[in-house]
C-alpha cells in the first residue's frame, strides 16, 4: 500500500511525541508499505520528516485553519500523483472520497458527553467548543476505521454511537522513545533549583485543573513546605495571566512557580530529568504522554483519582482528589517526607511498563489493522 500519515492537526503534545515515534518506526522499517506524511511546515514533525523521509514523501503547508479549507486541491492532487490507497489520521478525517480512512480518536470527551469537560469556560466559548466536538464527532464516526488507546472509548463508540465493532482497534499504549542527544541551555537552570520539584508537563486547558496549584502551594506555605512547581506554561499568556497568574499573586506563592514555556519533544527529556516527581490533575484524558514520561525517567507521578487514571496506572502513581487543594497537598507532604514511598512507586511504575507495548509493537499493531481495514474497503466496494 502506499500510506498518507495525515499528522498535520499534529503541533504539540503527546500526540507529537507519538507522530515522532511513527515517523521514527517507518523509516526503518516500512512493513512492506510506502510510507508519505502531511505535516504543518511549521512544525517539529516537518524537521523530523526531512531527516527520515525524501522531499518527495512529505506534502506540508503552515498550519492555520484557512489551509486546511483552501488547499484541499493541493492535498488531492497529492494523494491522486502518489496513488495513495489508504489515509491514517491523527485528527480530522480529510474530506477525500473512494479511498479508506482511518483515525486515531483520542479525544475522551466525545465519548463521555455526561461529563462537562468545559466547564469554567465563558458561554459563548463553550459553544463554540461543544460546536467544534459536535462536527469532530461526526467526522471520527464516518472513518472506516477507528484506533483506541483507551479501551472505554471503544467500548463507548460501539455502545453509544453503533459504531461497527468489526472496525476498531484497541492498541495499547508504547514505552515512548526520548531523544536525549540534545541538551538547551534554556533548561540547565533547573538542576541548579534546591526546592523539590513537581513538572506538569502540559499545554493550558481547564481539564488539566493547573489553576488549582496556587491553593496547593498556599497550602503547603502555610504547612512550612517549600517546593517548585515547574509549568510549561507561557506565563505573559492572557489566559495563563486571568486565570491562573492572578491567583499566585493573590496567595502571594509566586517562588513556588517556575515557568519553562513550550516544551519541545527534542528536550522533554531534559525537563523531566531535572525534576523530582510530575503531576496530572486531568478530569479526563485518552491516555497522557506524561504517565510514560515519569515512568520512562523513574519519576514518582502524582495524579487524579479518576477511572481513566486508573485504568492507566493501576497502582504506580499517588492518586489525589483533584478538586481538593488540601488532598493534594497533603500527598505531595507524604511523596517529599518518605524516601521509601518514592522508591516504591518507582518500582511500581517498572512492573506497569513491562504491559505495554514497545514502539515498535505499537506500530506494528496499527500497521496490521491498517491492512485490515484497506481489505476490508476492497472486498466491501
Amino acid at each position: 500500500m502506499n500510506v498518507l500519515l495525515n499528522f498535520f492537526p499534529v503541533r504539540a503534545g503527546g500526540g507529537q511525541q507519538v507522530a515522532s515515534n511513527f515517523i521514527k518506526i517507518i523509516a526503518k522499517k516500512d512493513f512492506g508499505h510506502k510510507w508519505f506524511l502531511f505535516v504543518g511546515s511549521n512544525s517539529e514533525l516537518y524537521k523530523l520528516a526531512k531527516e527520515y523521509l525524501p522531499e518527495s514523501q512529505i506534502l506540508s503547508f503552515e498550519y492555520n485553519y484557512q489551509n486546511r479549507v483552501f488547499k484541499q486541491k493541493d492535498i488531492k492532487e497529492f494523494i491522486q500523483s502518489k496513488k495513495i490507497d489508504l489515509i491514517y489520521s491523527y485528527g480530522p478525517i480529510l474530506p477525500i472520497k473512494n479511498i479508506p480512512q482511518v483515525l486515531r480518536t483520542v479525544y475522551s470527551n466525545l465519548y463521555f458527553p455526561e461529563i462537562d469537560f468545559w466547564k469554567g469556560y465563558p458561554f459563548f466559548t463553550k459553544l463554540k467548543k461543544k460546536l467544534i466536538d459536535y462536527f469532530r464527532l461526526k467526522q471520527t464516526l464516518k472513518a472506516d476505521g477507528l484506533i483506541f488507546e483507551n479501551k472505554s472509548m471503544l467500548e463507548r463508540a460501539a455502545s453509544l454511537f453503533k459504531y461497527p465493532e468489526t472496525r476498531v482497534k484497541y492498541v495499547e499504549p508504547s514505552v515512548t522513545f526520548f531523544e536525549e542527544s540534545k541538551i538547551s541551555e534554556k533548561y540547565e537552570h533547573l538542576k541548579k533549583i534546591k526546592e523539590f520539584k513537581i513538572l506538569y508537563l502540559s499545554s493550558w486547558h481547564l481539564n488539566k485543573n493547573i489553576h488549582i496549584l496556587p491553593e496547593v502551594a498556599n497550602n503547603l506555605r502555610e504547612r512550612k513546605y517549600k517546593v517548585k512547581f515547574i509549568l510549561s506554561l507561557d506565563a505573559k499568556h492572557k489566559t495563563i495571566q486571568k486565570l491562573l497568574f492572578k491567583k499566585i499573586i493573590k496567595f502571594n506563592v509566586t517562588d513556588y512557580f517556575e515557568f519553562v514555556g513550550r516544551v519541545e519533544a527534542t528536550n522533554v527529556h531534559q525537563v523531566v530529568k531535572s525534576s523530582d516527581a510530575m503531576i496530572l490533575l486531568s478530569k479526563l484524558e485518552c491516555f497522557s504522554s506524561n504517565v510514560m514520561e515519569a515512568y520512562y525517567f523513574e519519576k514518582p507521578l502524582i495524579i487524579s483519582d479518576q477511572p481513566w487514571a486508573k485504568a492507566a496506572c493501576i497502582d504506580a502513581a499517588l492518586f489525589v482528589d483533584r478538586d481538593d487543594s488540601n488532598d493534594i497537598a497533603n500527598n505531595i507532604i507524604n511523596l517529599i517526607s518518605s524516601k521509601e514511598l518514592q522508591k516504591d512507586l518507582i518500582n511500581k511504575s517498572k512492573n506497569r511498563m513491562k504491559d505495554f507495548n514497545t514502539p515498535e509493537e505499537k506500530v506494528y499493531k496499527q500497521v496490521q489493522f491498517l491492512e485490515y481495514i484497506h481489505q476490508h474497503y476492497e472486498k466491501s466496494n
